[in-house]
């Protein structure tokens, strides 16, 4: 797959008066975990808006084709964008078009959808650091959200005696009379789940019924494999040393550093890599 996606780089970046930006991005931008490593482009926000960038001098008419076709503006310098409204959680298969011809991005892997292979990003989640962001100050919104018994939020003290939560780490969410309870998390208390439930639909779609236990079963060294196999890589950031502010509620300030070691195939930071749910129940076994 990454072979094709550096054909496909090649090809379109020879291709006469075709070349792609990989200009800087402003901090509320990021690329995401689908693009190839080290490309800047396309990014997306927290928000779930994304930007992509084309530079196509001699394009006469440039469209993002992305959940339908969208114009993309040229300046002065021949440079196309465009930045999306929020975009669905998940993963988008997405192209080009430069004058009527569907070009794939080179900034993206590639991924094997609709009988060829296309470019896609990943829209994740909410969810992150407490601290990222851009002043360093904590916001439980970075984190993810997971359900949260009442009971248990009342045996906290995180409601306020008619059923509203009295911190913003508690979320309450009602229809019809009925109220349901969210919690901010983040670390392994969500990696975890996040990994298991991938895991869970690799089992319920590849898994067959077992005649000795009720229900489907999957032997645990397929289901890792695929687990592994789909899981999209991530490079360590640049330089290695990471270091970062967190500026605490009462106005102090922390200094921290940490140290990712390890390739891109498996490193301290980002492990195998991101589980990525509908590659593993697509992939091709």
């Amino acid at each position: 797959m990454r072979t094709a996606a550096i054909g496909l780089a090649l090809a379109f970046l020879m291709a006469p008066g075709l070349l792609f930006s990989q200009a800087p991005s402003d901090a509320t931008f990021k690329a995401p975990v689908s693009n190839v490593p080290g490309a800047e482009y396309p990014q997306i926000n927290s928000e779930r808006r994304a930007r992509f960038r084309l530079s196509a001098p001699r394009a006469d008419k440039v469209e993002l084709n992305l959940t339908g076709r969208h114009p993309m503006t040229k300046d002065e310098n021949g440079v196309w964008t465009v930045t999306t409204e929020p975009l669905v959680v998940g993963f988008h298969y997405y192209s080009f078009i430069v004058d009527g011809v569907n070009v794939a991005d080179p900034g993206s892997e590639a991924y094997f959808g609709s009988s060829w292979m296309s470019s896609g990003i990943e829209v994740p989640d909410p969810g992150g650091d407490f601290y990222d962001t851009p002043d360093n100050t904590g916001d439980p919104r970075n984190l993810v959200l997971a359900a949260y018994p009442q009971r248990l939020a009342q045996l906290n003290g995180e409601l306020d005696p008619d059923g509203t939560p009295n911190t913003p780490f508690v979320v309450r969410d009602c229809q019809g009379g009925t109220c349901a309870y969210y919690q901010y998390l983040q670390g392994t208390s969500m990696a975890s789940p996040h990994a298991a439930g991938v895991a869970a639909l690799i089992v319920s779609h590849f898994g067959r019924q077992d005649p000795r236990h009720p229900g489907i079963g999957l032997a645990p060294d397929r289901t890792r494999s695929i687990l592994l196999d789909t899981a999209v890589p991530h490079a360590c950031p640049q330089p290695r040393l990471f270091e970062y502010t967190r500026i605490r509620a009462d106005g102090t300030a922390g200094h921290e550093e940490a140290f990712c070691a390890g390739p891109v195939q498996n490193n301290g930071f980002y492990g195998h890599g991101i589980v990525n749910a509908y590659a593993a129940v697509t992939a091709r076994r």
